[in-house]
């Protein structure tokens, strides 16, 4: 929800959990959660958190109100992206990606419509509901297009993982399609079609098709390597 900090007196996005019958204190738990992991991340290209509470029954937290479109919603409203444009909101992204990575955390849902480009035309990562410590191994999450294939296989989220996806990110934003080979299967590497701007582009071609590899080992070490 758009919201008013009457405190602070501006505008606030406010995020409300679900009733989804979890216990009231599980409730709390997992926003503070979403909102912990995302106060962790020191970036520009991050939404800044302001603070947790839970009132009338209903946990949420409220963030910067970001002014703008999801990048998904920039690609159905006015088509795919050059390969420049690609190229600049993908090098925001992965320092984004690489600050989250640098607070010890896996963003595990890095998508289209998890990052925003606003009115003054900076690139936002969003929505952590998903993220994880690194440290601990947990169950799958995310989207299956942007699901790298070690993941679809059921091996554990990783920055590598993390990597793939925001290849896939690339891809869409360049071409509007997903690198899944037709039938879904995981075993065997992904292929992906050349259209528009990206067809010409060498060095944008060669960014996916490394972030994307169907080998971890052969994917970029890191988020900052990949910007």
């Amino acid at each position: 929800w758009r919201a008013w900090d009457p405190v602070l007196e501006r505008e606030v996005a406010l995020k409300l959990l679900l009733p989804r019958g979890l216990h009231p204190e599980q409730e709390l738990a997992t926003v503070v959660a979403e909102a912990r992991a995302m106060a962790r991340v020191r970036h520009s290209n991050i939404v800044p958190v302001y603070g947790v509470d839970r009132r009338e029954g209903r946990v949420g937290f409220w963030s910067d109100f970001v002014r703008g479109r999801t990048l998904s919603q920039r690609v159905r409203g006015d088509g795919v992206l050059t390969a420049r444009e690609t190229m600049s909101v993908g090098s925001e992204l992965c320092q984004a990606l690489a600050a989250v990575h640098h607070a010890g955390l896996l963003h595990r849902d890095i998508k289209a419509s998890n990052a925003m480009l606003d009115e003054d035309g900076r690139v936002l990562l969003m929505d952590f509901g998903l993220s994880q410590d690194l440290q601990i191994a947990g169950d799958i999450a995310g989207t299956p297009n942007y699901m790298a294939p070690e993941v679809r296989s059921g091996q554990p989220q990783t920055v590598s993982s993390d990597v793939y996806a925001m290849g896939v990110l690339l891809l869409f934003l360049a071409t509007g399609l997903y690198p899944l080979s037709a039938t879904g299967d995981a075993s065997r590497p992904a292929a992906w079609k050349l259209t528009g701007d990206i067809a010409s582009v060498d060095s944008l071609r060669a960014i996916i098709a490394t972030a994307t590899h169907f080998d971890p080992q052969q994917r970029f070490p890191g988020a900052a390597a990949m910007g």
